[in-house]
């Protein structure tokens, strides 16, 4: 075995026995992987070695935590994932128009992680779900019914499904939208929220004109 062998070896051995040390790496291999995505757009690829470099982690320790380059993005994706469910499940108590506008806001906030599901989408080998809280929603909508807070005839559970397609696609766009338009970042969500609430606050025949 050559001294460079050697020293990877014994590198790992000594991370997997501080469990605290390994917990540290992954995480900065995962903001490392972000901050490169970002800075470089998906085309590029991600190149191990770089996220090796820029986290401050032994190469060899990417491959013995992940394996590849697929399951560290989707162990990056997976970290921001809890952040994400708690944002939006604050929201389960709105009615629903109000927690469609908050859906997109915090999407709107998670921008890196929502790049990150588009990429991994387009790696056909790679499942993402897009609706982790398809269920709660689900439930939500029932007790919207049973109150006489939505109106009848219309598919509630397609109303989140575009609306999810609607925020995933102004998250990926938006900058793109911004520059094309002379419009303000802030100016673009603010206007693209008024105008999504355009859309559904008619679907509480309660709401009347409020927001």
């Amino acid at each position: 075995m050559s001294d460079a062998e050697h020293s990877t070896s014994i590198d790992l051995v000594e991370d997997d026995e501080h469990p605290s040390s390994r917990a540290a790496s992954e995480a900065a291999l995962e903001r490392a992987a972000l901050a490169l995505l970002k800075e470089n757009g998906a085309l590029a690829g991600l190149n191990l070695r770089e996220v090796a470099n820029r986290a401050g982690v032994n190469r060899g320790l990417v491959y013995h935590y992940y394996g590849s380059r697929q399951n560290l993005l989707r162990s990056a994706l997976k970290r921001d994932l809890g952040a994400r469910l708690a944002e939006i499940g604050e929201g389960g108590s709105l009615d629903f128009p109000k927690r469609v506008r908050q859906l997109l806001r915090t999407l709107t906030g998670h921008e890196d992680a929502i790049q990150l599901a588009t990429l991994l989408l387009l790696d056909k080998d790679t499942p993402v779900t897009l609706m982790p809280l398809l269920e709660d929603w689900r439930k939500n909508i029932e007790r919207d019914r049973k109150k006489g807070r939505l109106k009848e005839g219309f598919d509630e559970e397609a109303m989140v499904m575009l609306v999810t397609c609607l925020a995933y696609g102004f998250v990926l766009f938006r900058s793109q939208l911004a520059r094309e338009t002379g419009t303000p970042l802030p100016d673009l969500d603010w206007r693209i929220d008024e105008a999504l609430g355009v859309l559904v606050e008619g679907l509480d025949p309660t709401s009347g004109t409020s927001r």
